[in-house]
């Protein structure tokens, strides 16, 4: 071997081994580096997961009250149907005791807008007969009107 061929296997054993440390390591360094941005890149993406998850489960609870609010006022107009067919003016039931769309009975009317804190409120009203029907349907005391029995038995029937 000559002289210039010698230095460049001595050159070729001293630097190739460094280069390809050197080389390895800057792959390592890029593997390491890919496999923490997947890391965190799933973190971003778990974190818009749970972040679009609770936006569904408050329009959905927010869409569940909506319904609610919406059988109430079903419910309050299917009982103001049934009861007086939506007429409030002389509408008289039950001996005399009932009158108005809501038919209901002036003891009853006294006795509810008490618990709903209605104060000076006339029972053959109109709008306090609704207020009063209403504040009951929100409160568990539909069952003050005979129809309540019919428009639930009505509703089963249709499976609502």
């Amino acid at each position: 071997m000559n002289k210039k061929t010698e230095k460049a296997f001595e050159w070729c054993l001293n630097t190739l081994p460094k280069a390809l440390l050197k080389i390895a390591v800057a792959m390592i360094a890029l593997v390491v580096m890919m496999q923490i941005g997947m890391s965190r890149g799933r973190e971003l993406e778990r974190a818009d997961f749970e972040k679009t998850i609770a936006e569904l489960n408050a329009r959905a609870d927010g869409m569940a009250q909506e319904m609610d609010e919406m059988q109430k006022e079903y419910l309050v107009l299917a009982i103001v149907l049934c009861e007086s067919g939506g007429k409030h003016e002389g509408k008289v039931g039950d001996g005399g005791r009932a009158y108005g769309w809501t038919q209901i009975h002036q003891t009853t009317f006294i006795e509810l807008a008490q618990k709903a804190g209605l104060q000076n409120r006339y029972w053959k009203n109109k709008d306090a007969q609704a207020a009063v029907l209403r504040w009951a349907v929100d409160n568990g005391y539909a069952n003050k009107w005979s129809c309540y029995d019919k428009i639930k038995k009505t509703a089963k029937e249709l499976g609502l």
